[in-house]
């Protein structure tokens, strides 16, 4: 939740994880992902049962660590970690070149798993709810059942067809979060689709009323390609400076349309979508609220 948790560094959650957990008893299943340093360390140290999952994946690897990282130092002694590769934010390959701390072995292989929906932060999803209902005695027949039956909701990657275009909605509230939204809609669009996004910034509660996060984000990969982005939402100024400065001499030609009128800019989002492509929605949360409540008629906020 992020009112309790926003203002709490890594460190000091995971202490509290600890605390509450090791009470409980030794019987009890704890599922982790050990991508995760801070998490790994965590299940390490746990009397309990604990199974991790994770991604065996090097052909996704980052190029670089992004900006927007909570720890790249290790939980045990505090040294620099020594990464063969990133998958998403701090979350990789790692092991610790002075106390020997490494990432635990896992109990699923992330290749034998589908990909659902789109971004690696999926994946981990379906790793995770795989992994417990391995645990729980569910076979696997059932389990991929429900994987090739899953449906997004909400947000969170959902796809709707407004007008006969397809939209796909993806949540992006945060630096981690929008970094991974921006890389999935930027691997669409090498592919040749997506050339078309509508970004939505907003600044109420639900969202944070500071948004000088969008500096952490790596926005460049937005732009780097080209097409049209729509840029909408309380703090549209912000958000279309932000795109300004990402562009670089060698950014293909990328077209801002700045629109402060939401209605009015999923309109024109739709308007400049080609009709074999999906327009890409990047809203924060009370704008995701928003986007859905005008392309559905339900008014959530």
């Amino acid at each position: 939740c992020p009112y309790t948790t926003i203002f709490l560094t890594v460190d000091t959650i995971s202490q509290r994880w600890q605390q509450a957990i090791t009470p409980l008893p030794t019987e009890t299943l704890v599922v982790l992902n050990a991508d995760d340093p801070t998490l790994c360390h965590l299940g390490q140290q746990l009397p309990q049962k604990v199974r991790f999952f994770g991604l065996t994946e090097p052909k996704a690897y980052l190029e670089e660590i992004p900006h927007a990282v909570d720890s790249i130092y290790c939980p045990s002694c505090g040294h620099s970690l020594d990464y063969q590769g990133v998958y998403l934010s701090h979350l990789g390959d790692y092991h610790c070149p002075q106390c020997g701390f490494s990432k635990s072995p896992l109990a699923v292989d992330s290749q034998e798993w589908p990909q659902i929906l789109i971004g690696i932060y999926n994946k981990y999803n379906t790793l995770a709810a795989g992994l417990v209902a391995t645990e729980m005695g569910i076979s696997r027949a059932a389990i991929d059942d429900t994987i090739k039956n899953f449906r997004a909701a909400f947000g969170r990657a959902e796809e709707l067809e407004v007008k006969g275009k397809q939209v796909r909605i993806l949540l992006s509230k945060n630096p981690v979060g929008m970094n991974e939204t921006i890389r999935a809609v930027h691997d669409i669009q090498k592919t040749g689709g997506a050339s078309t996004k509508l970004v939505v910034l907003n600044d109420r509660t639900p969202d944070g009323t500071d948004v000088s996060w969008i500096w952490d984000v790596d926005t460049e990969k937005l732009v780097k390609l080209g097409g049209t982005i729509i840029i909408s939402g309380d703090r549209v100024y912000d958000m279309a400076l932000r795109l300004h400065y990402s562009q670089t001499q060698g950014t293909q030609n990328c077209q801002l349309i700045i629109q402060e009128d939401l209605s009015e800019a999923i309109a024109k989002a739709l308007e400049h979508t080609p009709a074999h492509e999906t327009l890409h929605i990047l809203p924060t949360y009370s704008a995701m609220l928003e986007v859905r409540g005008l392309l559905t008629g339900r008014k959530i906020l």
